[in-house]
């Protein structure tokens, strides 16, 4: 039976010149590899906070079945729900670190006995740049732990947040849910000459009760 690796590099894609996207990718696509104090996520919130930097926030913990026979530490390492992870793009270099507060029912339900935490992965995130703030719509909610197998079920169903962080107060907060659950949609920022707007494409509309 094949393992499922990790995807472990960031790819950097040219656009100062013009290129053929069915052609070979080389030319024009970087991949860097990731150190160990990144970690592999799925639906991650990967947005452009300022000109030099590029932060990602929650995202589904992915694992593979070597990485954990290997005890790695991305593997091992269980990141808080206020982490914040950046890249500085003039240094190639990742820090790890936290938002200054988060509001979220999740901190303060905390750990299980198993030492888990919930945490939330959203495909349905946009970053407004204009007013500075970033935003995640529903998702999934999930428990997360270093002692957590690859195959173990670790899925919840659906995240009921609207989850907004600003960046002047480096903080999360928790909205009202414009709909009562959705994932796997698209939520896209748009600004027109009086306003700017999210709106939302598709999604999954059903699963079951989980906390926000």
């Amino acid at each position: 039976m094949l393992d499922l690796l990790q995807d472990n590099f960031l790819q950097i894609i040219d656009f100062s010149t013009p290129f053929r996207s069915g052609a070979e990718t080389s030319p024009y696509v970087v991949r860097k590899p990731l150190p160990n104090n990144v970690p592999r996520g799925t639906d991650t919130a990967f947005w452009p906070l300022s000109n030099d930097t590029l932060n990602v926030f929650f995202g589904y913990h992915e694992v593979s079945r070597i990485a954990v026979k290997r005890n790695d530490t991305t593997i091992t390492t269980v990141y808080p729900l206020d982490a914040k992870l950046t890249y500085k793009i003039s240094s190639d270099t990742w820090e790890n670190g936290k938002v200054k507060s988060a509001d979220f029912e999740m901190i303060r339900i905390g750990k299980d006995n198993q030492g888990a935490l919930q945490k939330v992965s959203s495909r349905m995130s946009a970053w407004a740049p204009g007013i500075k703030r970033g935003y995640i719509l529903g998702g999934t909610s999930y428990l997360d732990s270093s002692n957590l197998s690859y195959d173990a079920g670790r899925e919840f169903g659906n995240h009921h947040g609207f989850l907004i962080y600003d960046l002047i107060s480096d903080s999360w907060t928790n909205h009202t849910m414009p709909v009562e659950e959705v994932r796997l949609g698209v939520l896209a920022y748009l600004k027109t000459k009086d306003d700017e707007i999210l709106i939302t494409f598709a999604g999954n509309l059903g699963g079951s009760e989980t906390v926000s």
